[in-house]
């Protein structure tokens, strides 16, 4: 019994290590690339991201410069004012210096033949001009509509010194009119520092110590884009083998070893459709693999020394074990023959028992978690299939069989999408893990209530949005509909009264099979965007779009004038019937019509408030990148409405505040000079403006809007309240106190006087004044 334990231990360390090692080995490294491209792929998602937030930066600062009013005036204007284009120039710098990625920025005038630049030559002839790469594009372009995309350019601020050096830029151009003779009217050319990629990319580098290798932009036809340490800026590398393979790829990110150089790299790609730039990361292989060869020579040690210990542990542990054993063997013995002996061992059989009801519960914990992780494999599968390209009926039905899907990838199949609104509310009141219990029990009673139309299956995906794929059963086409929309509402009404949420849900045509499905997934989400239109809880169909306008919704420089006026006047309810009346049909636009022009409008708000900033001492501190983000993050027309009325009522609020404080000041200012002066007989409305340096029409508009009367009549006022003192000392006569109030004509103050108190100067001082010093005397 022993020898066959000890041989049973052998053989089952012996077989144990074999299968770690072999596993260990053959997995590694496998595991091991993953990773690296993994977190490759990650950090040139980061690089991607931040050369999309260039391009980002570089359209808004070129539509921002193009339409501000002095760039405006030296596009177009006929005749160059030398005394003003020191301030036009200063303008032009001001604007350049605000985004620290600007590295030169020019404005070209058509009818002047001429370039104004942020140099330190401001005025340039075109002829002469030190960009003339610059100047070819500008003279040769049609003046038709072109993509808003960046030109990698060397630029030389003095092409005529054979020692200055060149600058690395991406350049922008904006124009849209074209003279009569042809060519472009006026343009504005802005170049962005290449320096703010190139410092991304090597910060990243510092910062993960695993991102090594040799970073390489390139364009559609393989020009470098940025500036390498193996390929310079603007080299072409379409002739590179692994190059033309990144070139040919269609996934947006990827990777590959690549051998045809004489040695092993391994080569990750990232995608830009944005810039339509791929972002290649090579890496030798070898740094990999002397990682894993190392740990092939440990295991290998280590495992011979377990080996050798395990066979004498074996032998002594197989002598412990025994004992136990057969004490248990005799007490089955006695349990079933010898009642009276079993309380012999009972601790040990306890003990057993428990290990067994142990192991039971630790293999129901595992046999649930192996359920969870089926389940989070088959919806990253389904998840796959949304975004992946078609690759044949065979392994669709090998993967739905392998994870139990209940679906026929030959037969017809709707996508039919569920959202779940103020998503950003939900994901504040709820942890992550009651986000997925919410979900899920919206998924189970979808499933459930789908089952009435056909068969069914779910996909979790990112941003709370929920997908089924619905087959349904044979039935007409406007059955099919009917009886879809009528699932929806009852989902959408059993999520409300269960779950207190609301969802909005949209579907599109029905494909002949699955080979349709990524262009199915694709009209899915585009028409879940339509719930920005439709608003919450409502259900989207293709139906509801046809006779949606294509065209771009067009806004009026009226517009922005009439929003100008209402806003910068303090008049909020006219700022509001303006954007509510030009706005009032946007929602017959398509989605990306909208928010072209929710964004333009935005826009038009930050160059009005950047005008009135830097002309007045107004200040509105509004967030312009956090309104744009609220802007672009919202899910209904009526959100952001509300995010604009905000924006009119703090405008509104700033300009009535100051127009308030202004008219203290002002109206202040009067009432001091007219006490100080009141006994000056040339004091009036006239005088009083040309000392404070204002018209007298406006200085009297505002003394009205705050005392409800004339300065005349103030002054009228005031100069009667003191001859009623004057009259009450008693000392002074009639024409000494007039002489001294300042008064020239006596005879029209007298009548002032008593249409005032109502009786007559002499009646005053004989019925008031005589009346309180008789008592005195007496």
């Amino acid at each position: 019994m022993l020898a066959r334990m000890v041989l049973s231990f052998t053989i089952v360390l012996v077989v144990l290590l074999f299968a770690l090692s072999s596993i260990l080995y053959v997995s590694f490294e496998n595991i091991q690339t993953k990773t690296v491209t993994e977190n490759n792929a990650k950090i040139l998602s980061q690089i991607s991201y931040s050369a999309n937030y260039l391009n980002d930066n570089a359209r808004n600062f070129t539509f921002s410069v193009f339409g501000d009013a002095v760039t405006t005036q030296l596009m177009y204007q006929n005749r160059i004012d030398y005394m003003d284009l020191i301030a036009q120039a200063g303008r032009l710098r001001d604007l350049a210096q605000k985004n620290a990625s600007v590295h030169t920025l020019y404005v070209y005038n058509k009818r002047l033949g001429q370039y104004f630049s942020t140099t330190d030559a401001p005025l340039n002839d075109e002829s002469s001009f030190f960009d003339q790469e610059m100047n070819a594009i500008i003279v040769q372009a049609s003046g038709e509509p072109r993509s808003f995309s960046p030109i990698p350019r060397l630029i030389k601020l003095n092409p005529n010194d054979p020692n200055s050096a060149s600058t690395k830029v991406y350049t922008y151009s904006l124009y849209d009119f074209s003279s009569e003779k042809g060519g472009v009217e006026g343009a504005v050319i802005v170049n962005m520092k290449i320096e703010y990629l190139q410092n991304i990319i090597n910060s990243l580098k510092l910062k993960n110590n695993m991102f090594e290798g040799e970073i390489v932009i390139i364009d559609r036809d393989g020009k470098v884009m940025n500036d390498s340490e193996s390929h310079p800026f603007l080299s072409n590398l379409s002739d590179q083998p692994f190059v033309n393979r990144v070139l040919r790829a269609q996934g947006d990110s990827g990777y590959f070893l690549d051998t045809d150089t004489g040695r092993d790299m391994l080569v990750s790609y990232v995608y830009s459709d944005i810039l339509g730039w791929k972002f290649i990361q090579v890496l030798p292989y070898e740094l990999i693999t002397n990682q894993f060869q190392q740990m092939k020579q440990i295991t290998i040690g280590v495992c011979t020394a377990v080996l050798l210990l395990g066979l004498l542990i074996s032998l002594l542990v197989s002598r412990r074990l025994y004992s136990p054993i057969r004490s248990l063997v005799r007490r089955v013995a006695i349990m079933t023959d010898a009642p009276a002996s079993r309380e012999r061992r009972i601790d040990e059989v306890r003990l057993l028992t428990q290990a067994f009801d142990e192991t039971f519960d630790k293999a129901k914990l595992l046999d649930q978690t192996k359920r969870d992780m089926l389940r989070i494999r088959k919806n990253d599968a389904l998840a796959g299939l949304l975004s992946s390209e078609f690759n044949g009926f065979e392994p669709l039905c090998a993967l739905f069989g392998k994870y139990d899907i209940p679906l026929n990838p030959r037969r017809s199949v709707v996508l039919i999408t569920l959202l779940i609104d103020r998503r950003a509310r939900f994901a504040a009141a709820y942890s992550v893990q009651d986000q997925a219990l919410f979900t899920y029990a919206v998924i189970n009673a979808a499933r459930e209530l789908f089952a009435e139309i056909g068969d069914s299956d779910a996909v979790e995906l990112e941003n709370n949005r929920i997908v089924f794929l619905v087959q349904l059963k044979d039935q007409a086409l406007d059955e099919f509909k009917h009886n879809i929309v009528s699932v929806i509402e009852h989902i959408q009404m059993w999520s409300q009264m269960h779950l207190s949420l609301s969802l909005s849900a949209s579907f599109g045509y029905i494909a002949q099979d699955f080979s349709e499905l990524k262009q199915l997934y694709r009209e899915s989400v585009n028409l879940s965007k339509y719930r920005l239109i439709y608003g919450h809880n409502s259900v989207v169909t293709p139906d509801m779009l046809k006779d949606q306008s294509t065209d771009p919704f067009k806004l009026s420089k009226q517009f922005e004038k009439n929003l100008h006026d209402a806003l910068f006047n303090g008049k909020l309810e006219d700022a509001r019937t303006v954007y509510e009346e030009t706005l009032s049909g946007i929602a017959g636009y398509s989605y990306d019509s909208v928010m072209s022009a929710m964004l333009y409008v935005t826009s038009s708000m930050y160059n009005m408030l950047n005008i009135v900033e830097g002309n007045s001492l107004n200040k509105f501190n509004v967030d312009f990148n956090s309104f744009m983000q609220h802007v672009t993050n919202a899910e209904t027309i009526d959100e952001i409405n509300e995010l604009f009325y905000d924006l009119f009522t703090r405008i509104a609020g700033v300009v009535h505040d100051r127009k308030h404080k202004r008219t203290n000041v002002v109206t202040g200012t009067i009432v001091k000079l007219i006490e100080a002066n009141y006994r000056d007989s040339s004091l009036c409305l006239e005088s009083i403006a040309s000392t404070i340096n204002m018209s007298k029409v406006y200085a009297g508009k505002l003394f009205r809007e705050e005392f409800g009367k004339s300065v005349a009549d103030y002054i009228t006022e005031l100069r009667i309240a003191k001859a009623i003192e004057l009259l009450d000392e008693g000392s002074k006569h009639f024409s000494d106190i007039v002489d001294e109030i300042g008064i020239e004509n006596k005879n029209y103050f007298y009548k002032q006087f008593k249409a005032k108190v109502g009786v007559s100067l002499s009646e005053y001082k004989l019925k008031y004044v005589n009346d309180s010093a008789e008592p005195q005397s007496k």
